[in-house]
This record gives structure tokens, sequence and C-alpha cells, in this order.
């Protein structure tokens, strides 16, 4: 398993409001898998990927990239790992007007 969140939990705050966008999500990502994250606009697709990318921390729970917890990289770490194995030629995100037919 190359990457693996357990019960990852985002809260946002708008004053006083609090908006749950992601609540108690597991998700396993097996290398060399093809993995589809699908839902409607606003399910929070993106910031599950962002949260599985590093790019924004979670409130809650973990993410696990290759079995070591990534709150613990460094940043010069975690670019690094962004670098090399989140290259934009094999990671992308479609919208639904951007589907094509065949998906």
């Amino acid at each position: 398993m190359i990457l693996q969140g357990e019960k990852i939990t985002r809260i946002f705050h708008q004053g006083k409001t609090e908006i749950k966008v992601l609540d108690g999500i597991d998700i396993k990502i097996f290398e060399k898998d093809f993995t589809v994250i699908m839902g409607p606009s606003g399910a929070g697709k993106s910031t599950l990927l962002y949260m599985l990318g590093g790019m924004d921390h979670i409130t809650g729970g973990c993410v696990l990239y290759r079995d070591k917890e990534i709150s613990s990289f460094s940043e010069k770490r975690m670019r690094r790992k962004q670098k090399t194995d989140c290259h934009p030629r094999y990671t992308g995100v479609r919208h639904k007007g951007q589907l094509s037919p065949e998906l």
C-alpha cells in the first residue's frame, strides 16, 4: 500500500460556524492501481486530495505514505515527495463536465 487515510476529518470555520467537509474518511491506495474519487460538487473530493497529498492539514485522523505518517515529514521532504510521486503527468482532477463518455 502506497497511501492510506485513516478517519480523515477536515473542519473549516466561518465565523462561529463549523463546516465538516470530511468526516472519518478511510481510503487505501495501492501502488500501480487506478483510483477514482467521485461525488457531486461540494462533496469534498478536492479537499480529500489535498489532504492525501499533504498540501493542507487534516483536522483529525492521519495520512500514511509508505507506512509513515506525513504529518511528521519536514516541509522539504514533503515538497520532494510531491515532486517525485505526484507528478502532474500522472495525476489530475476531472470534473463532471470534462468526463469522457468512455469512463
